[in-house]
């Protein structure tokens, strides 16, 4: 599949940023098959932290938080993104931390057909998948369809993080200008959060988040820092 390059940089410059992703900086990073990219002509290894998830759920805003920069374009009344996307850091020469923003499901049935074949592309070749959800909404039916099809098996759900991006935005709403939920709303998100756990079973980390304001994306930087590093051990180990 063709990924866009909409950004690239240092790692330094994300570590700038978001020091919790320090712990890449290390990784042995095995080559193999499944990293390998032909980008504008350079045969290059990419550790791809695929974002997925419905059309509105701010996957292209969490992208931007995490980074730094408003590299991918998004918009609070339509559908921003139409092919996947990448935000590249270099980690050493040939080796390169990528986040992939791909066009979210969820706008009509023909659209998801395609995105979702889009999705089992960009996940066989990823380390890490980012499955956004919404922290205010109500019906996952959607979301779990997709869950369902795209990591059929606990084994292909261990390399999945669920980010319930919108913790601001769960009832009851409040009108002070507050970094974050009120104490009333989170104790809603981990209501929320207990209920996901069955319904999305097998995922390891469910990090409740906001992408702007941003709040409590070290945690999601950290556990996206764990599985890469645990990904690295892996390949590393088929490898010897």
């Amino acid at each position: 599949m063709k990924v866009i390059i909409r950004h690239e940089a240092e790692l330094a410059a994300l570590l700038q940023h978001q020091p919790a992703f320090t712990g890449i900086a290390g990784l042995d990073i095995a080559s193999s098959d499944f990293r390998h990219w032909t980008c504008e002509g350079r045969n290059i290894q990419i550790m791809h932290v695929a974002i997925i998830g419905k059309s509105g759920y701010g996957k292209s805003s969490l992208v931007n938080a995490l980074v730094g920069q408003d590299i991918m374009k998004t918009s609070a009344i339509e559908a921003c993104t139409s092919e996947a996307q990448n935000a590249m850091f270099r980690i050493r020469d040939g080796q390169y931390l990528a986040f992939a923003d791909v066009p979210g499901i969820g706008e009509s049935a023909q659209c998801d057909e395609k995105y979702l074949s889009m999705y089992q592309d960009l996940i066989r070749k990823s380390d890490v998948v980012v499955h956004v959800l919404r922290a205010d909404c109500r019906d996952y039916a959607i979301d779990e369809a997709a869950f369902a099809r795209l990591f059929p098996d606990r084994a292909s759900r261990r390399k999945v993080i669920l980010a319930v991006n919108g913790c601001d935005k769960i009832e009851p709403l409040s009108r002070q200008t507050v970094r974050g939920p009120s104490d009333r709303q989170w104790a809603n998100v981990q209501e929320k959060i207990r209920e996901l756990g069955p319904r999305f079973a097998g995922v390891k980390h469910i990090i409740p988040c906001c992408a702007n304001p941003a709040w409590r994306l070290e945690h999601l930087s950290e556990a996206i820092t764990v599985m890469l590093e645990e990904a690295a051990r892996v390949t590393l180990a088929v490898a010897a």
